[in-house]
């Protein structure tokens, strides 16, 4: 039997947005974003995961910020083994499933106060996971 996950929810556990657009001036130019994601995975039961997602944005002259914690629960039909964990499923399947919601999240609460939305772009989970596949066998090489 094949493994199948399935996505059953998102907590968004801690948002923080700062402006110095205190104008609330919609229109003002888009500012470029400096962008740091980190996600971690943690196998919390037999048949169920979650994923987190760490986001900071900050605005390139520094005037604007937005810190972002979510989490993603997942569930799968079988008991999760070593081989389940080091699958595409959860690298590259389970984060491109949760994203689209936090992209759809980041836009609205910055649209809804008055802010230009911040549109994150889609990510290619399949070429992060590449590359940190060779990042590691890198740094694996240098020990």
């Amino acid at each position: 039997m094949e493994f199948e996950i399935k996505f059953d929810k998102i907590i968004f556990s801690k948002l923080h947005l700062n402006t110095d657009n205190i104008e609330g001036d919609q229109y003002v130019d888009q500012p470029q974003w400096k962008t740091n994601l980190n996600i971690h995975t943690d196998f919390i039961e037999s048949k169920k995961f979650r994923i987190t997602f760490s986001l900071n944005l900050t605005s390139e002259n520094n005037a604007s910020e937005l810190n972002l914690t979510a989490v993603s629960f997942f569930s799968t039909n079988q008991e999760i083994t070593k081989e389940f964990q080091e699958s595409q499923l959860v690298i590259i399947s389970a984060p491109a499933i949760a994203f689209p919601y936090i992209r759809t999240f980041v836009s609205n609460v910055t649209l809804n106060s008055w802010q230009n939305p911040i549109l994150l772009p889609m990510l290619n989970f399949v070429s992060m996971a590449q590359n940190s596949a060779y990042e590691e066998a890198t740094n694996k090489l240098a020990e």
